[in-house]
């Protein structure tokens, strides 16, 4: 979108990048929950066959799946990110192609805010890198 006094740009080249960012976490996470599933089945019951070892043996299943129910709620969690990002920069793109060179070229989307979004000028920009 072209920049206006009224209005402002988004920089898609910026949400891609967070896109990816984010599609690396994912993939982070799913290699840390195999990881834990790795250590489960190695360790098993930790506390041996006395009474807090059998209570902990009917329990240790149920732990174990909220665990990785919560693992794999983080990975879709950031999947959807990915994918709005993604999604959020080609509808901005298909909108107005080529505004951010134009923008760039103008100078107007050269600086980044310390917080990694935000106004910046006329500029709405996401962090690259």
């Amino acid at each position: 979108m072209t920049a206006n006094p009224s209005g402002f740009t988004v920089r898609t080249s910026g949400l891609r990048a967070r896109a990816s960012y984010a599609d690396g976490e994912a993939d982070t996470l799913w290699w840390e929950k195999r990881a834990l599933l790795d250590v489960f089945m190695i360790e098993g019951n930790p506390l041996g066959k006395d009474q807090y070892g059998i209570e902990l043996e009917r329990k240790l299943p149920t732990i174990q799946d909220g665990i990785m129910d919560a693992f794999d709620a983080c990975v879709t969690e950031a999947e959807g990110i990915r994918d709005k990002l993604a999604d959020t920069g080609s509808t901005y793109d298909s909108v107005e192609p080529g505004w951010e060179r134009t923008a760039l070229e103008r100078g107007s989307a050269s600086s980044v805010h310390p917080s990694g979004f935000g106004v910046v000028g006329p500029v709405v920009q996401g962090v690259s890198g």
